[in-house]
């Protein structure tokens, strides 16, 4: 409804020592993680971003890991409150353990701008000078009230409702809330006359739909997972009611601020714990301190008021899907399997479910005998097939140094025979990335020959083979054994060829190869610079480039160009590199990436202007 049912500012009002006359519940105080609903909300309501094609959800893939970012012309390196990282993982895990460096990585993608008229739009009306905050916007560094920050998370609450009275025309301000919450429910004369009350028929209390119920749905959601917080809070944790419960906590730097803000569908409460000075509470934290006291009035609350035990209605536009865990997408055989919800709205257009399938966790044949990945020459007693996840780039050197499972990445030393063999397949080398039609070259020679024969098959160790062409009976050194179309096969599968030539006595020599077919060119955007961005000379001394590919299997090298001249090449992520400024004018910049299969894509050009 908007009521203010209760307001405390002050444990004191006459203690002078500690300010008690002062109204905390109304000052403006960091809210730390307590602000990271309203960023993720904005990231929500970006819609298709580069290289998120349906926006981001609660099961797109973030990385807490240790990254540096421009803030501004200045470093920043967020660390979390343990001071380790956890890797990568879903927004639900991000935002539900409240490690740091995912709300980062979001507004350093989508902008300051978009998260601050997201907090405006719900409700928060503080965060007016926007020149003054950089990404550690993310984790709450800009000030607000404990009163709007209760508010907002309102909104959360009522399925993307804000309800309350009509902000006072001389108080409404352009971009901000235009509801406020009410403490007063009626004004009556001595003789027990209305004069003023807080109801529909006075217009007096209103509702407006200002966050799409499916998002305010999906939010609550993540926020009342108790499972999914466990890593960092522990299953037994402050933030647990006896009934279904969304809630948040936050720690500001050098414990200033310990902040609690949930809800249930009944009621919101929001707890503040800190000096009215700014000292800092030491060890203080928001679960072990301001969470304590929420607990504790919560339930106090709805025992009191004997308030029934109540869920959130979902949405119709709210579906449920089932995606790979960590990945968040489409499940493939090998994946843990996890359920998620979407928002999808065929009327409105919308549909942020995913429609790519999990390429990261992944079956390899073992030789668990040397630990090595199997081929075809492995011993079958020692050869097993195990899953594991194949960490993105940008977090491998996470998993190596934490320890993580990690799948192997040499092969057992496979039976290819030398190049001066007389049965060896010398072209294409041993784990090449292949595409298109193969020439396949190499010798089958004896003194005995009878005949050869080329023959491919599915994996390190194929069940089945096929074979390639016909059977050869002219011997050779450094000849064409054979043409492998590649084109109908599974792009981003390992393929193993055989050679076997065959003595006049029947007796076989083989030697194998093994080998990536990727017949999938890249995806690549350009991330910088921005289109239509400005540049002045004097100011800015050069011009970042940075490109976002993807491939289904290895990538290889970007090339990055300018008005048609490559002016530089990055081999490895995060595939960047630096124009010089020289002279005003307007530039047109674009990337294109290779493959290590030597397929190549090129992103849209980006234009540019350079000023005087």
């Amino acid at each position: 409804t908007g009521e203010v049912l209760a307001m405390v500012g002050s444990v004191d009002y006459w203690n002078e020592g500690i300010q008690g006359n002062y109204n905390a519940a109304l000052a403006q105080r960091q809210p730390a993680s307590a602000f990271k609903p309203i960023v993720y909300t904005a990231a929500f309501l970006q819609g298709p971003l580069p290289g998120y094609p349906n926006g981001i959800t609660a099961a797109t893939m973030t990385y807490d890991v240790g990254m540096e970012f421009d803030n501004g012309g200045q470093p920043y390196t967020p660390v979390n409150i343990d001071r380790q990282y956890h890797g990568p993982m879903t927004v639900r895990d991000a935002l539900a353990n409240s490690y740091n460096v995912p709300p980062v990585q979001l507004v350093n993608l989508i902008g300051v701008g978009p998260v601050i008229r997201t907090a405006h739009r719900l409700g928060v009306r503080s965060l007016n000078q926007a020149s003054q905050y950089g990404l550690a916007l993310a984790l709450g560094s800009a000030e607000t009230s404990l009163l709007d920050l209760t508010y907002t998370y309102n909104v959360f609450n009522t399925g993307g409702y804000m309800a309350g009275m009509p902000v006072h025309k001389d108080e409404e301000t352009p971009g901000l809330r235009t509801l406020n919450p009410v403490a007063v429910l009626r004004i009556e004369d001595a003789d027990g006359r209305v004069l003023w009350q807080y109801a529909d028929e006075t217009a007096t209390f209103q509702r407006r739909l200002i966050l799409e119920p499916a998002l305010a749905y999906i939010m609550t959601d993540i926020l009342a997972d108790n499972e999914a917080r466990q890593p960092a809070f522990g299953r037994d944790n402050a933030m647990q009611l006896t009934r279904p419960a969304a809630v948040k906590t936050g720690t500001s730097n050098d414990n200033r601020d310990s902040w609690t803000v949930g809800y249930t569908p009944q009621i919101v409460t929001g707890v503040w714990m800190g000096n009215n000075n700014n000292h800092s509470m030491n060890d203080v934290t928001g679960e072990s301190g301001a969470a304590v006291v929420w607990h504790a009035i919560m339930e106090y609350v709805h025992t009191r008021d004997s308030l029934p035990v109540q869920d959130w209605p979902q949405p119709a536009s709210v579906v449920e899907r089932v995606v790979c865990q960590t990945s968040g997408l489409l499940p493939t055989r090998y994946c843990p399997q996890v359920r998620e919800l979407f928002l999808a709205d065929p009327a409105l257009g919308l549909d942020t479910q995913p429609v790519q399938a999990d390429p990261y966790w992944k079956n390899y044949s073992v030789n668990v005998c040397t630990g090595r990945l199997a081929n075809a020459s492995s011993p079958p007693a020692c050869v097993e097939d195990i899953v594991f996840f194949d960490y993105p780039t940008e977090v491998r050197a996470w998993a190596r140094e934490t320890g993580q499972r990690l799948p192997p990445t040499e092969y057992d030393v496979a039976d290819t025979g030398s190049p001066f063999s007389p049965v060896a397949i010398v072209s294409p080398p041993f784990l090449a990335r292949v595409r298109g039609t193969v020439e396949v070259r190499g010798s089958a020679t004896d003194d005995n020959f009878a005949y050869y024969r080329l023959d491919y098959g599915t994996g390190t160790q194929p069940d089945v083979w096929l074979q390639i062409g016909e059977q050869q009976s002219e011997p050779g050194r450094d000849i064409v054994l054979g043409t492998w179309d590649t084109t109908g096969l599974s792009d981003g599968a390992v393929y193993t060829l055989r050679l076997t030539m065959v003595r006049t006595d029947n007796t076989p020599v083989t030697s194998y190869i093994s080998v990536t077919v990727d017949n999938q060119p890249p995806q690549i955007t350009l991330a910088e610079p921005i289109a239509a961005a400005q540049y002045r000379l004097g100011q800015d001394l050069y011009v970042p480039l940075q490109a976002e590919p993807d491939d289904n299997v290895q990538m290889a090298y970007v090339e990055f160009y300018q008005d048609g001249q490559l002016i530089a090449t990055s081999e490895e992520w995060p595939y960047t590199a630096r124009w010089d400024l020289t002279e005003a004018g307007d530039y047109t910049f674009w990337a294109i990436g290779y493959d290590a299969a030597g397929n190549s894509a090129e992103s849209a050009q980006v234009s540019i202007r350079v000023v005087g």
